[in-house]
């Protein structure tokens, strides 16, 4: 109960194995977890053990580990879930025992255009341990951030877990384990390049977690949602942007961090991206195959705030104190948060963040593919392709990072800092304009300029230093050593 977990793995070099479970038992574990309550809302879920009495690892079904934890001391203390049809069936009042929809109970491997990729399981049929399967809430009367406890019963998870993508598809797995999954030991036990430790790259190296943040219907073109995303340089907030929902391009709040909650599920994808241009030319390909998911992976971390979804958990501060098994850190590496704001009101959140394993190409596990296919969109370029997140070596005076602009109506875009992480005060940023070659500060006001109809590829990009005078060089930034149009940044490394 609470933020209990179970971690079952090497704590010491000189430990001969992990802990193993008897193939025969039939103890079991119980664990709570909460998901969002209201019945329009999916959550993306794992579980976190099998039936009991079942070997171990084995195939489950929704209805045989998923108990109703309105009662967390006692688990279907009125009767199990009632599991029920139909579009409509969970949405009257709360009841007891709780109602679920089958009809929203499915499971994902395949391609993401094919939406028959996505199978409806109901609450019998069977998952692999470690799949990820959708299920909604349990009242159309719930708020968008009330949450239902429930309560997994059966035979823990443990050890080796391999599941199959192939190659050009994504699959839906989750966190298979009753503890917490480290997603950059995830990542690099899944890729070759960048200090990855497979043989192959089996995955892009990005997670995807849906997040679902507006009360609409049932009614696909009506969702609002969209996709977070999570690899080794950070995480990014999801934008409800596909166009097989209502694309308002609302903005989701919360970001991925790199601790994945108990029960939580995911999507790994094996594309690089839909375009790609010259861009695997200094990788090995990404080519699918057996996704591990293993104990070395396992984490003591707990939900943050207490209760709170299981999409993912908010960003938060990492202690520095570390314990027996626990060799967690505080990110100190440099990060920006930009954000774009389009003429037809479209938001794009970007992450450009500091890492010594990066290079300034693109770098399986550190660079997040642009995913979806937007009438307006901006993106970091990176050997012509596109790109959400990007990793880099570091923020030197001399870099120079290329953004792609992609306008559907003429009018005023806004490029504006969201955030900066572990980034010093006097270090300045530019969005530098190569058809003007005129830089403009946006440290403490964004760039704003109003553009035509169609796709800016080669034209804007994000600079620490500009070669001519600023927009705003004013005459306290000249006494600041402005001379002849050129600032000298006297710290920018960092």
């Amino acid at each position: 109960v609470g933020e209990s977990q179970s971690i079952q793995k090497r704590f010491d070099p000189t430990q001969d194995s992990e802990s193993i479970l008897d193939n025969a038992s039939t103890g079991y574990l119980e664990r709570d977890q909460q998901g969002v309550k209201n019945s329009y809302i999916y959550n993306y879920w794992s579980s976190p053990v099998s039936a009991r009495g079942t070997s171990n690892n084995a195939a489950y079904t929704v209805a045989g580990i998923l108990n109703d934890g309105t009662v967390s001391s006692t688990p279907n203390v009125n009767g199990g879930i009632n599991f029920v049809p139909g579009t409509y069936a969970a949405d009257g009042a709360l009841t007891s025992p709780i109602k679920i929809s089958t009809r929203w109970i499915y499971r994902f491997n395949g391609t993401e255009d094919d939406y028959d990729s996505w199978v409806q399981i109901r609450s019998g049929g069977s998952l692999k341990t470690g799949e990820g399967y959708t299920m909604k809430g349990v009242t159309g009367s719930a708020g968008v951030n009330d949450t239902q406890n429930y309560v997994f019963s059966g035979k823990p998870h443990n050890g080796d877990i391999t599941l199959t993508v192939a190659d050009g598809d994504e699959y839906l797995i989750g966190n298979p384990y009753p503890s917490a999954l480290d997603a950059d030991e995830f990542i690099l036990d899944n890729i070759k390049d960048s200090g990855g430790r497979n043989a192959v790259n089996v995955i892009n190296g990005t997670l995807y977690f849906w997040d679902h943040f507006a009360v609409v219907s049932h009614v696909l073109r009506q969702y609002v949602g969209g996709y977070a995303m999570y690899n080794l340089t950070g995480g990014v907030n999801a934008i409800s942007d596909d166009y097989r929902i209502n694309n308002s391009f609302a903005k989701g709040t919360k970001v991925p961090s790199q601790y994945i909650s108990v029960a939580q599920g995911f999507f790994v994808n094996t594309e690089i991206e839909a375009d790609p241009r010259g861009v695997d030319s200094n990788i090995n390909p990404v080519v699918g195959g057996d996704v591990l998911l293993r104990n070395n992976q396992r984490v003591f971390e707990r939900d943050s705030p207490l209760g709170s979804s299981i999409f993912f958990k908010e960003a938060k501060a990492k202690s520095t104190a570390t314990s027996a098994g626990d060799n967690k850190k505080v990110d100190t590496r440099s990060k920006i948060r930009l954000l774009f704001d389009s003429p037809n009101g479209y938001h794009r959140p970007l992450l450009l963040g500091v890492d010594e394993r990066a290079t300034n190409n693109f770098d399986v596990g550190f660079d997040a593919p642009l995913a979806e296919k937007n009438n307006e969109d901006m993106f970091w370029l990176i050997q012509n392709a596109k790109f959400i997140i990007q990793g880099v070596p570091n923020f030197d005076k001399d870099q120079e990072f290329p953004l792609g602009l992609k306008v559907s109506k003429a009018g005023l875009v806004r490029i504006k800092i969201d955030t900066l992480e572990n980034i010093a005060n006097n270090v300045q940023m530019y969005i530098k304009d190569k058809s003007t070659l005129r830089f403009y500060k946006i440290n403490n006001k964004p760039f704003e300029m109003n553009l035509e109809i169609g796709n800016y590829l080669d034209r804007f990009s994000l600079v620490f230093s500009p070669s001519q005078k600023s927009e705003e060089n004013t005459e306290e930034e000249r006494g600041l050593g402005i001379e002849d149009g050129v600032l000298e940044l006297s710290l920018i490394h960092i």
